[in-house]
Parts: C-alpha cells; sequence; structure tokens
C-alpha cells in the first residue's frame, strides 16, 4: 500500500476500564482489592509493550527481507546474459540468492502445487521496491499501534496480522482461479496484513484519527472504507498490477477476527459482546 498515514495523537489521558484491559479487571472498591486491580493495569501496559515488540520484529523482517533481495538481484544482474553466452553456469553461486528468494518468498499456484505452502506468510514480508516497502511499514505501524491500544493479548494481535496476510494470499490466489489474473503472476508484499490490521483497528475504534498523506485528518473508518471500495472497483482491472484481491482477502480477515476475537474489548459491536 501507498498510503502514507500515521496516528494522531489523542488531547485527551487514555482513559483505562475494564473493556480496554484483559479481563478480569477489577475496581480499587473491589472486595478483591487493589492488587487485583494493579495486576490488570500492569497486564495491560505490558500487552502493549509485546505488542509493540512484535510489530517492530515485523517490519524488521520485511527490511532485512528487502535488503536480501537487493543483495540477491545485484549478485544476479547480467547473469542471463553471461549464461546465454556460455560464460556462466545456470547453477552458479551467484544465482543462488535470487534462486532461494524466488522459490521462498513469492506466492503463486506454482509455489503451492510444489508443496510450498509457507510461501502463503513468507511472501508477505517480501518486497522488491523502497515505496512498496515504505508505505506497507508506514501503514502497518499506524494501524497496528490503533489496534494494540485496547489492549489486547500479544498472541491475538500475532494472529491477525499474520491471518491476514495469509487470507490475503488466498484471495490472490483464488483470484487467479478465477480467470481474473494471469496464473504466471505472483504476489507478495504485506498490504495484506496492512489491511486486515486496519480492518480490525476500524471496527475497534472506528473513529480514531488519521493523517492521510500525512496532513490531511480523516476518521479510520472512512479511510479503510475508502480503501476497501478502490479495491472492490478495480478488482477486475486487467491493467492494474495491485493485488486488489489480496488487500480484500486481509480486510475480510480482519473483519472475522473482530467478530471473533476483539468484540469482547469493546468497538462497533462491543454493546453485544
Amino acid at each position: 500500500m501507498s498510503l502514507f498515514l500515521r496516528c494522531l495523537r489523542s488531547q485527551k489521558p487514555l482513559q483505562l476500564s475494564p473493556s480496554t484491559m484483559s479481563r478480569p479487571v477489577y475496581s480499587r472498591q473491589s472486595p478483591f482489592g487493589k492488587r487485583f486491580y494493579q495486576s490488570g493495569v500492569d497486564q495491560y501496559f505490558n500487552n502493549i509493550r509485546t505488542g509493540k515488540a512484535i510489530l517492530w520484529t515485523t517490519i524488521g523482517a520485511n527490511v532485512a527481507v528487502f535488503c536480501g533481495w537487493q543483495y540477491a538481484q545485484n549478485l544476479s544482474r547480467g547473469s542471463m546474459a553471461d549464461i546465454l553466452s556460455g560464460a556462466m553456469s545456470p547453477n552458479s553461486s551467484r544465482l543462488k540468492p535470487i534462486h532461494f528468494l524466488n522459490q521462498n518468498f513469492l506466492c503463486s499456484w506454482d509455489h503451492i502445487h510444489k508443496g510450498r505452502y509457507w510461501t502463503l506468510l513468507t511472501s508477505a514480508y517480501s518486497h522488491q521496491n523502497l515505496g512498496h516497502l515504505a508505505g506497507n511499514m508506514f501503514s502497518l505501524y499506524a494501524f497496528g499501534s490503533v489496534l494494540l491500544s485496547v489492549g489486547l493479548s500479544p498472541v491475538v494481535f500475532a494472529t491477525v496480522v499474520c491471518g491476514s496476510a495469509i487470507a490475503g494470499n488466498i484471495g490472490f490466489l483464488y483470484h487467479q482461479a478465477r480467470g481474473k489474473r494471469a496464473r504466471q503472476s505472483y504476489g507478495l508484499g504485506a498490504s495484506g496484513a496492512v489491511m486486515g490490521t486496519g480492518a480490525a483497528a476500524a471496527l475497534m475504534l472506528p473513529t480514531a484519527p488519521m493523517l492521510l498523506f500525512g496532513f490531511i485528518p480523516v476518521p479510520l473508518f472512512v479511510l479503510l472504507g475508502g480503501y476497501v471500495y478502490y479495491d472492490s472497483y478495480y478488482l477486475d482491472d486487467p491493467n492494474s498490477v495491485v493485488g486488489h484481491s489480496a488487500h480484500l482477502g486481509g480486510a475480510a480477515f480482519g473483519a472475522a477476527s473482530y467478530l471473533l476475537l476483539l468484540r469482547r474489548f469493546g468497538g462497533v459491536l462491543g454493546r453485544f459482546r
């Protein structure tokens, strides 16, 4: 995603309540005493710290794979001409890094048929273009920070991020299977994870203020709604090189995650938890 945005800091202090912390949380007047109340507060902030560590680790892994692509592409540059001229063997060590990345960090039907199912996840950590990487990581941090602010457990947060990435790639492959995109094309990038995290955050905190392009304030639900509409409109556009189906697959998983895992924390359907 090439969308540049960031969270606006609220001018109001963060209000802690039982609905925003891991349960059970007791009030200071609880017969169970202050110790139980404090443990809930401590758990809330521990969840945020651990979740931020997961978020930064995810960003770091994406940067590392991007650097791997740059190294491999530079190492193999000119290799095809050398192979055709007979000056280099197709099994040259210079080609091993690019072969490794092609086989393990791209999503395609060819990889699935060959049993490389892990590419449904690993391709979400893969970017070959700096702008693609920067846009996705900036957006993932913004959406992830909003979602973590409710104090959900690190396991749930990791499930939303990784599950959205896998669901996005499944959506991409399904779209290919319907004949809407060439079977030989491949997918990569964290856009599915970004959209899934954003969808869950939008359902959890729909009016959270965001900055579109870094300076236009919009509510989070408007931002995500606009993106879903955009992806839906261009889904079958043969001239588009964007994985709209992956975006929508990730967003669908994020919405399902809210309904199944996050609703108890509040949000648009919090009253029905």
